[in-house]
């Protein structure tokens, strides 16, 4: 009997073997080997881009697409699985959980994972902090500066002429949003506080003022005392009134700490 022909394993990759792909470059490795060989090329590009994720371009870029991709990273299954390390917060600014929830929802929604969404977190919450703290120095110098050339106007009916400012401009300054822009572009403005303090002082009537009289303090360290109560003490019942717009009682918080800076340093540098 014949030879018999060689099984497929023993079959060497030839031009005529590979036919119209004779010249295609990724096959040149392989002329004069086993076909084998080229199955196992092609098992081991398959093993390894099977799990590889494909981001999702032209009629594939749809959000339910990059859900998958999202969930395939590690991203939580709902808002819910986000859960922030939360940073200590300074006087006067409070933790805010709805905003907190919000930003997770946002995060859930854009594919963002754990760690980056807590990195986020850290950034936003750390720029917050830093603008509070520059804007209550620069708000108790300002207070400080102003109270001093009130002080200079009035001498000893400062306190008194504080007060008739304030009672002024709440009460012809027109609606609550009316009097709040005013109160926080120039409240600071002496000028405009000395000339509403001499309308009320002017106009006043005798039982207006009948019996009111100026907080007074023993000596520095109540002052600091009272001062530190109002800006870190949340029991306190002008400490949510200093840092609130809204509160009614917002203008006296804010009066009462002008006053306590000028009696400790005049306007200069925080003790």
């Amino acid at each position: 009997m014949g030879e018999e022909k060689n099984s497929g394993q023993d079959f060497i990759v030839t031009d005529d073997l590979l036919g119209e792909f004779k010249d295609h470059p990724v096959f040149e490795q392989f002329k004069g080997r086993p076909v084998q060989e080229v199955f196992k090329s092609y098992d081991h590009a398959h093993k390894l881009t099977a799990d590889r994720l494909t981001l999702p371009v032209g009629k594939n870029d749809r959000p339910e697409v990059w859900g998958k991709v999202y969930d395939a990273l590690g991203r939580p299954k709902d808002a819910d699985g986000y859960q922030f390390q939360k940073p200590p917060l300074p006087g006067g600014l409070q933790y805010d959980p709805g905003l907190e929830r919000a930003f997770a929802k946002v995060c859930h929604e854009a594919g963002i994972l754990p760690r980056q969404a807590q990195a986020l977190f850290n950034f936003y919450n750390s720029h917050v902090v830093e603008e509070l703290k520059v804007s209550m120095a620069e708000r108790d110098t300002a207070y400080g500066r102003g109270h001093d050339e009130i002080h200079e106007k009035f001498g000893n009916e400062t306190d008194l002429a504080l007060k008739m400012a304030n009672r002024m401009l709440h009460t012809f300054g027109g609606t609550p949003e009316e009097i709040d822009y005013i109160a926080q572009n120039y409240g600071n403005d002496p000028k405009l506080i000395a000339l509403l303090a001499r309308v009320g002082m002017t106009t006043r009537e005798d039982s207006l003022v009948k019996g009111e009289k100026a907080e007074r303090y023993d000596g520095k360290d109540s002052a600091i005392s009272l001062k530190k109560q109002i800006l870190t003490d949340k029991n306190h019942p002008l400490h949510e009134a200093y840092f609130d717009k809204r509160h009614p009682r917002h203008q006296e918080a804010i009066d009462t700490v002008l006053r306590l800076n000028t009696l400790l340093h005049g306007g200069g540098e925080e003790e």
